[in-house]
């Protein structure tokens, strides 16, 4: 994802000029909202951005103690992607309350440009993010006994800094001559800098969109694919059905708004197309984890102990993997049970960490 596909920025084939050089000769373009509905924007824009915040400061209390490594590496993953969420609603909060407030984007560029570098470097490191969290998740399905042999705690945690590193050389370039992500106040969006390689931008947009949606696609399908052929999913446990739904509803929501932004014809000049567009880019940072906060029960059961710290702990049975016995003569007496249990131990080390 959950990751973005083609971004608010996509959707934006009107490069604005650069704010830092405009013209005197340049005609001044009128604003997009004017007076109530400006208010309503800004308004619409807070709602969404404390709402999804909201939500997401909710999974991280819930996942965070079943991150980790080896097969718990997807909720660290997931995690990160919250933490660069939030940064992403922040931003587009307080770069739409500078517009209400009467912010000229003329008069202070870099700020406005610096709000499109923050905006912006959390997408891209979140398609990262997405495309990392699909790729986990098909090698613990196929090589579930192998995949910590080579997966190993040192190599996950140079994964972790490369991301960080990515999100800050993104920033950085962000913020020179190479590319460059305005918020327009006159039409409370983000624009491109048209003297910044605008085409560069948009072609990384593009890729990325087609990368989440395609390689999610591909990956999930052949994921699900190898787990009918191993028959490890019979959809007889709810827990099966409620993990296996969990990701249809991730993967259908990122294919349709891939395919509303890549093909989609939208006038970003029209109000209402332009609210609907920047809606459904907020919106993308949620699908990822709403299906979670929904479905998932071992986040409800840590959300319950949480609010209810004296209660026990439930027995969460869709995360565990089958370990060695302490007791000798009960190893002995499971071993009839081997092949079960490694199926299990596979589809848990696969499914439950989705």
């Amino acid at each position: 994802m959950t990751g973005l596909m083609v971004f608010p920025l996509v959707m934006d084939f009107c490069i604005v000029q650069k704010c830092e050089v405009r013209m005197s000769t340049t005609p001044i373009p009128l604003r997009l909202y004017v007076g109530t509905d400006r208010t309503l924007v800004f308004i619409w824009h807070s709602f969404i951005s404390f709402l999804s915040i909201s939500l997401h400061v909710v999974f991280i209390i819930g996942i965070r103690r079943l991150c980790g490594w080896s097969s718990n590496f997807s909720f660290t993953l997931l995690l990160i992607n919250s933490v660069f969420c939030i940064v992403r609603f922040v931003i587009q909060f307080v770069a739409a309350l500078t517009t209400l407030l009467g912010l000229d984007c003329t008069q202070c560029p870099h700020l406005c440009i610096a709000f499109g570098s923050l905006a912006f470097a959390p997408y891209y490191t979140i398609v990262i993010l997405n495309i990392l969290l699909t790729f986990h998740r098909l090698f613990y399905t196929a090589f579930p006994f192998k995949i910590n042999q080579y997966l190993k705690k040192s190599m996950l945690q140079v994964i972790i800094a490369t991301i960080f590193i990515f999100f800050l050389c993104f920033l950085t370039v962000l913020n020179t001559v190479l590319l460059g992500v305005t918020w327009n106040d006159l039409y409370i969006g983000w624009e491109l800098v048209l003297t910044r390689n605008p085409e560069l931008f948009l072609f990384l947009n593009s890729l990325s969109n087609y990368g989440i949606g395609c390689i999610n696609l591909v990956v999930y399908s052949f994921l699900f694919a190898l787990l009918f052929q191993r028959k490890l999913m019979s959809f007889k446990r709810n827990c099966e059905l409620k993990m296996t739904l969990q990701v249809l509803c991730t993967v259908v929501c990122e294919i349709l708004l891939f395919v509303y932004w890549q093909f989609c014809n939208v006038d970003r000049s029209k109000p209402w197309d332009r609210i609907i567009g920047e809606t459904t880019n907020l919106l993308f940072f949620d699908i990822t984890i709403l299906p979670y906060l929904i479905l998932n029960g071992n986040i409800h059961a840590q959300l319950k102990a949480i609010v209810k710290p004296n209660s026990v702990n439930p027995h969460l049975s869709c995360l565990r993997v089958v370990v060695q016995s302490k007791d000798t003569q009960l190893r002995q007496h499971q071993s009839k049970n081997v092949q079960s249990h490694n199926r299990t131990a596979v589809y848990n080390s696969s499914m439950a960490k989705i």
